[in-house]
């Protein structure tokens, strides 16, 4: 027996599949008898278009889709080429690009996937697993059509992200040359649809909601051989040591953010074990030459992070990792992560308005937000984070609560102004009442997409109610947040625009005003002594404690100062100093 299994353009290119590695460790564990193959079709196009032009368009989903579209569904071109082009991020790129240049790109696409087609005697594969997760879904469709007009008899499974709940019964229903959809874990799923096809059983359902493996430790590390075998084959010149994907974790232990539809299909949290974790990276990094890995989970756990990553400074070796936090960590355990290899992480903050911070039902505070970031920056991890405007039913109070917010907040990293998008099956679109929503309907982009024969439930929705003063609401943040970026680029090169120095009895702080004009700050004895202890979020009485011998009216004079100068954020009864310790960016 012989399966394929492809990760389809646009994925980030110097990347190997998780969802291929993955599935390839476990059948070739589980089933060894069974041969299997793993192709990586986007390492061609990235080869083909270059790394710059490849990251431009993998940056937008929409810009995608719309160019695999073209493959899927030809003589709708012009739209989808204008689809393309709207969608791109990248302000500069957006002006070069034209409906020429993105016709070539579908150009260099179909030539690559071509090659994949033309190489292999598809009806020697008894099934072809595709993996169709974001930016992947038309690219994957496109694979699927055509090996099934090469080789009827082949079984195509789809599996990922993009086909996950009833979306994905939606594609099934849609496009007939997709024999099996994936819903959740593949690795059950697809042993047991091998399994079944080895003992001549007969296969009942054609859409599988795959049950969650329980214990992930038992899985086997992910095999990512075939992907450096095609890294090889590229010339010496766009060869590149990648960054390898991995999983401590999946699921979210929280699991109740309204806006979020990405445990679309699965619903249980289970992680591996600590050791475990490191064992496999320190085998990966062997096995593979490599330094540098992301994790993918929605959320590192807690406790068995801790661990892990002291583990890993404990082998003195130079690794680096991504992954993403929930918010509200110590300064300590920021340091800790930091001195680790935690370079560059992405958390969940959204909000800066505890109002609106309700409503998403983080279950965080802006003051978690804000120490957050504060203790990032310190330790010298890149922060990527995004601030949801434009949410269903907002307020004047959200709005104002967040330019408040923006006044303390510029002094760390700046985030990303997001617009609110409708995920199917996300809270928001479960209980669209309790936002506001009147309608909702498939994104229009799929009918430029799906020309002919769209599919009738989507990953992503468009709707009416409030959406117009939302928007109308949010512009004075989006505005703000454009100038904190500027203020940033302008002042903030080299090191962060407010810093202090500990002098052992005295403290000064460095801070960078809008204008790029610096003041200076010194605090001495007493005022040093709280300046230190506001470095974690306190309540006021603490300090209070810590200091008998400071009144209340005193103690509440000196804060109000430091709050009025911009020195510290104060939320409720409590406090935060805002400026990290000096040091190069």
């Amino acid at each position: 027996m012989r399966i394929a299994l492809i990760a389809p353009p646009w994925p980030i290119f110097n990347r190997p599949s998780i969802q291929v590695a993955a599935l390839a460790a476990y059948i070739r564990k589980r089933l060894p008898q069974v041969e299997c193959r793993c192709f990586y079709p986007y390492l061609s196009l990235y080869e083909k278009i270059g790394a710059q032009l490849y990251g431009i368009i993998s940056d937008s989903s929409w810009a995608s889709e719309a160019i695999g579209a073209m493959l899927l569904t030809p003589g709708y071109e012009d739209q989808q080429a204008e689809l393309a082009i709207r969608m791109i991020k990248d302000g500069d790129a957006k002006k070069r690009l034209n409906r020429d240049t993105i016709l070539e790109v579908r150009d260099s696409l179909r030539a690559v996937l071509g090659e994949l087609l033309g190489s292999l005697d598809w009806s020697s594969y008894d099934f072809v697993g595709i993996t169709v997760s974001l930016n992947q879904l038309c690219s994957g469709l496109y694979l699927a059509k055509e090996i099934k007009r090469l080789s009827p008899s082949t079984k195509i499974v789809m599996g990922g992200a993009s086909v996950s709940g009833t979306a994905g019964e939606a594609i099934l229903n849609t496009f007939p040359f997709i024999d099996f959809v994936v819903s959740g874990e593949g690795e059950g799923a697809l042993y047991s649809l091998i399994h079944s096809y080895l003992e001549a059983k007969p296969i009942d359902e054609t859409f599988i909601r795959a049950e969650e493996l329980k214990d992930m430790d038992s899985l086997p590390p992910p095999d990512f051989s075939d992907f450096f075998e095609e890294l090889q084959r590229l010339p010496p010149e766009k060869r590149f040591i990648p960054v390898l994907p991995i999983e401590f974790s999946r699921g979210c232990f929280w699991g109740r953010c309204t806006f979020c539809n990405l445990n679309l299909q699965w619903k249980g949290y289970r992680s591996k074990s600590s050791n475990r974790m490191a064992r496999e990276v320190l085998w990966l990094s062997r096995r593979y030459g490599v330094l540098d890995f992301a994790f993918m989970d929605n959320a590192l756990p807690p406790k068995e992070m801790s661990e892990f990553f002291r583990e890993i400074r404990e082998r003195g070796v130079d690794l680096e990792f991504f992954g993403e936090l929930r918010a509200s960590i110590s300064r300590e355990l920021a340091q800790e992560l930091g001195a680790s290899g935690l370079k560059t992480v992405q958390v969940g903050i959204e909000s800066l308005s505890p109002t609106l911070l309700r409503r998403l039902r983080k279950g965080r505070s802006v003051m978690d937000n804000m120490a957050t970031m504060r203790h990032l920056l310190e330790a010298g991890i890149s922060l990527k984070g995004n601030l949801i405007l434009d949410f269903p039913g907002s307020s004047e109070k959200e709005v104002e609560e967040t330019m408040e917010a923006l006044r303390f907040a510029r002094y760390f990293k700046p985030l990303r102004a997001v617009s609110f998008w409708l995920g199917l099956g996300s809270p928001v679109f479960s209980r669209p009442n309790e936002f506001k929503i009147r309608y909702m309907r498939p994104h229009r982009n799929y009918k430029t997409l799906f020309p002919e024969d769209s599919p009738r439930e989507t990953m992503v929705y468009e709707y009416g109610g409030t959406l117009k003063r939302d928007r109308a609401l949010w512009k004075r943040v989006r505005r703000k947040i454009g100038e904190w970026h500027r203020y940033w680029n302008e002042h903030a090169r080299h090191i962060p625009p407010l810093t202090y120095r500990d002098g052992g009895d005295f403290v000064l702080i460095r801070q960078v005003l809008d204008k790029g004009t610096v003041l200076q700050h010194r605090l001495q004895g007493l005022s040093r002594k709280i300046f230190l202890e506001m470095l974690e979020p306190i309540e006021i009485k603490a300090i209070m404690e810590r200091n008998p011998g400071v009144s209340s009216e005193s103690l509440h004079s000196f804060l109000e100062d430091l709050h009025v100068k911009g020195l510290i954020f104060k939320e409720g009864v409590k406090v935060l100093a805002l400026p990290v310790r000096n040091r190069k960016i």
